[in-house]
């Protein structure tokens, strides 16, 4: 599953991201031969496997932000869930066709980077980079 959505909307809102993905199987593609069919087990079993490795993982990024980060990171501004309605309803109003078409634009360039980024993973763990 792609996370880049999500980083887009953050990184838009001012939110900084730390982003962790644990592959759990590889992406069966059209004419792989030999490959089995990815199945939701198999994603339970990989994650059984690495699941005490990403909470050590967690724990210690946890531990250098506490330790190094957290007093510099400037607390978010309260959100008046009202005025962000009101807000959002405004603009709504305000978008011309030009401006949705060009969000369109990026949620698809978004999605699409997401694909290329997995493609060349995918490649690159085949070896055929």
């Amino acid at each position: 599953m792609s996370t880049i959505p999500e980083v887009v909307t953050a990184h838009y809102c001012g939110m900084q991201v730390l982003c962790l993905s644990l592959i759990t199987n590889k992406v069966v593609m059209e004419g792989d031969e030999g490959a089995s069919v990815a199945n939701h087990a198999e994603v339970l079993e990989a994650v059984g496997k690495r699941s005490v490795q990403m909470q050590g993982l967690v724990k210690k990024i946890i531990e250098v932000l506490n330790r190094n980060m957290l007093e510099k990171i400037k607390e978010l501004p309260i959100v008046d869930l009202q005025k962000a309605v009101d807000q959002h309803e405004q603009e709504k109003k305000e978008v011309t066709s030009a401006e949705k078409f060009g969000l369109e634009i990026l949620l698809i360039a978004a999605a699409t980077l997401g694909a290329v980024v997995g493609s060349i993973a995918i490649k690159i763990i085949r070896g055929s980079h």
